[in-house]
């Protein structure tokens, strides 16, 4: 009995003593984040400072290339700032615009796009692109998910070694409340395919970038 009130005594200071530490790493982890945060904030501010130092030919060199200073940053942050909406070219560039002073070729935002989807810091679906955070569900805007939308959806969400097109159906059915008919979505898949989006395995469907990865490449 009394070995095991010992046991017990120093089981209870060992938790008390793990709790204060945890409670130190969360204040130590918690003061990090801020410092990050603080971090980007003066990465913006010096961007900032950057392009409104830099008079119009000077931008307009600095944009012209394929990998421009904080291009990447930019369309990313004009992507998240669109929300569950989602963010069009002309949106992104739009807010590229407003931040630089100056129009970005969209061929050198969309190559960003690609990249950052790439990356999976964004998510192409066709028309518009969102962060990885937003909810589909509640997508708004001038126009509810096109159907390409809701397939690459589905893709991302199901099998990534392939998915049969009746199975994006039925995950597009219950998750979206619509119905649409297997020959519809066929075309459509064919027309990802040949934009590079997807790959055909047999009689099943999966994403180019899954395919990618499961290859090492």
């Amino acid at each position: 009995m009394q070995k095991d009130s010992e046991m017990i005594a120093d089981a209870i200071s060992d938790v008390l003593d793990l709790t204060r530490q945890i409670d130190a790493g969360i204040a130590i982890v918690d003061d990090l984040l801020k410092r990050r945060l603080a971090a980007i904030d003066r990465m913006y501010a010096a961007a900032d400072r950057q392009v409104i130092l830099m008079d119009e030919q000077q931008v307009r060199r600095a944009l012209s290339g394929q990998r421009s200073p904080f291009l990447p940053e930019l369309v990313s942050l004009a992507v998240y700032e669109a929300g569950d909406a989602g963010a069009t070219l002309p949106f992104i560039g739009s807010r590229l615009r407003e931040r630089l002073g100056v129009r970005v070729d969209p061929a050198i935002i969309e190559k960003t796009l690609k990249t950052l989807s790439n990356e999976g810091v964004v998510r192409d679906r066709g028309t518009r692109f969102f962060a990885p955070t937003s909810n589909l569900l509640r997508a708004t805007g001038d126009s509810a998910p096109t159907i390409k939308s809701l397939i690459v959806e589905a893709m991302e969400l199901g099998d990534r070694t392939g998915i049969a097109v009746a199975k994006i159906r039925d995950m597009i059915a219950e998750r979206h409340g619509r119905t649409i008919p297997v020959s519809t979505l066929h075309p459509i898949m064919r027309q990802l395919e040949r934009a590079g989006r997807v790959i055909k395995d047999g009689r099943k469907w999966m994403l180019a970038e899954n395919a990618d990865a499961s290859s090492g490449g």
